[in-house]
């Protein structure tokens, strides 16, 4: 990596240029730190990189490197309660405010990795992958990174439980496992185990048609927010609710229909069969809706359509059919 980037800065600002960059935002536990850093206008640190591309060899050896060649190298922290309180970006901002705040000669500009940058104590101008084109930003990256390790595996002596030194706080499988095993310490962030909470499930309750349902939850207060954080969302959501509701009502009907219907084939078939009485089949009236019964009494009924070969020779097919075969 080259300084092109930087030396454009030392020529507008002069050599008090810092490079800024914070590590550790993803983990569940320990704070998040940030590094500024003033180089040498001369000197870049051979090798360097963004700290995520270089093995832990790499970053180890070039750790003394950087902090015996810079001009000056300040650290910064925010803790698991300061992220908690006031959200890990928020804290981001503060850990870099920290880490300028802590350089033994105040910059006159300095260069952060990222899009965003708020409450920088000095000018500053942000570099979207500063970490990887900016030499100053890169050896930030280093020094944070590797102070952060150092500070996990100190944390790992604390609480071997959890394996530290392993992932480093960063969300695995194995840490998760271990957490459920033995539970939060306080130097977890809460607000990123929220689906670690200690609140039990709700018991089983009865509903009206005396199914036991596991888990109950209130729809119109989950949609109510879900409306209010994501608005779309919202309304595809509701959307998709409706229709899935359409379609079981549709099923339930089909279902409810083919019952009927095959319970009037049966009686026809028994009909046609001989098994009922010539003055009980209600088959033979014209009308295919209405039916009346010995005595002469209307009585409603839905007459299925019957096939070619179940019907009588003598038989005429009913209108109903009639205009069923035109179509």
């Amino acid at each position: 990596m080259d300084n092109s980037v930087d030396k454009e800065y030392y020529e507008k600002y002069g050599p008090l240029v810092c490079g800024v960059d914070e590590v550790g935002r993803g983990p569940l536990c320990g704070p998040v730190v940030a590094a500024a850093v003033i180089l040498p206008e001369d000197f870049v640190p051979e090798g360097i990189n963004d700290s995520k591309k270089l093995s832990e060899k790499k970053r180890e050896a070039l750790y003394p490197v950087i902090l015996e060649k810079a001009v000056a190298v300040g650290i910064g922290e925010a803790s698991p309660e300061e992220i908690d309180g006031i959200n890990i970006l928020n804290a981001s901002f503060l850990a870099m405010r920290r880490a300028i705040e802590n350089l033994p000669i105040k910059p006159v500009f300095a260069i952060i990795d990222g899009n965003r940058a708020r409450n920088i104590p000095v000018p500053c101008d942000t570099l979207v992958g500063g970490d990887a084109k900016s030499a100053s930003v890169a050896s930030a990256s280093v020094v944070a990174k590797v102070y952060r390790d150092r500070l996990m595996k100190k944390l790992a002596e604390e609480y071997p439980q959890y394996a530290l030194e392993k992932h480093k706080g960063y969300p695995t499988k194995e840490h998760y496992e271990l957490l459920k095993k033995h539970g939060v310490a306080p130097i977890y962030r809460k607000s990123f185990l929220k689906n670690l909470s200690e609140k039990q499930p709700p018991k089983p309750v009865r509903s009206a048609n005396g199914v036991r349902r596991q888990f109950t939850y209130n729809r119109r207060k989950t949609m109510s927010d879900l409306f209010t954080k994501h608005p779309l969302l919202g309304f595809f959501t509701l959307k998709g609710m409706r229709s899935a509701r359409e379609e079981r009502l549709k099923k339930r009907a089909r279902k409810k229909a083919e019952a009927h219907s095959s319970r009037y084939i049966r009686k026809e078939k028994q009909s046609l069969n001989g098994e009922i009485p010539q003055e009980e089949r209600w088959y033979k009236y014209p009308d295919p809706y209405v039916n009346f019964d010995t005595q002469g009494n209307r009585r409603s009924v839905i007459r299925p359509l019957i096939r070619d070969d179940q019907r009588k020779k003598n038989e005429t097919p009913s209108r109903f059919e009639k205009t069923k075969r035109r179509k």
